[in-house]
């Protein structure tokens, strides 16, 4: 095989590996939009949650029924309750990693 022809090939699969890396890039960035969607569906405040779990840790109220009166899931509140999960809301860096993962691509694939 001559340098040339296996330059080629180099050059090929390096543009088929970037295709594909851009593919699931494109994939990650999808699937991140709709957990983003689903994620900010919710329909209660920061407020609501803090409020909700005073009432049960001081048992003036149930769990189910603070998830209820505040439409707050019952697991949700749960973990909350429980402090398996932060009082605070997390940070949304979903975009920050996507667009290092399109650094990181565009770096590699040159």
């Amino acid at each position: 095989m001559t340098g040339k022809a296996n330059n080629l090939r180099k050059k090929e699969r390096g543009s088929i590996i970037f295709e594909h890396a851009c593919q699931i890039a494109f994939l990650l960035c999808a699937f991140s939009t709709v957990f983003a969607e689903m994620a900010s569906t919710q329909h209660f405040t920061q407020e609501q949650v803090e409020r909700a779990v005073e009432l049960v840790r001081s048992k003036q109220m149930s769990l189910n029924g603070a998830s209820k009166a505040f439409g707050i899931p019952y697991a949700t509140l749960g973990d909350k309750v429980r402090g398996r999960r932060p009082m605070q809301a997390a940070s949304k860096t979903v975009l920050l990693k996507e667009e290092k993962l399109v650094d990181w691509l565009t770096e590699v694939s040159q």
